[in-house]
């Protein structure tokens, strides 16, 4: 399943970018629990994994964080 989703991901990439689009991979994952929406771990051990991996481009870092794990009160989501 990872496999074929990978597979469409990198196809829909390669349509925008010829479509002139500028198409972004992260980095570094800020992971988070998606059933209680928080974070797994706090900013530094964020930033000391981020120091630990290589860059695809030489000093830029894209951190893929997700927005939801940095809202204090979920009943202010709206989907």
């Amino acid at each position: 399943m990872f496999l074929f989703a990978a597979l469409v991901a990198i196809e829909i990439a390669n349509k925008l970018s010829a479509l002139g689009k500028n198409v972004f991979g992260w980095d570094c994952e800020w992971n988070m629990n998606f059933k209680n929406h928080k974070r797994d771990y706090g900013a530094e051990t964020a930033f000391n994994k981020l120091m630990k991996k290589k860059t695809r481009l030489p000093g830029k870092n894209i951190i893929l964080s997700h927005d939801v794990a940095f809202i204090e009160r979920l009943d202010v989501l709206t989907y």
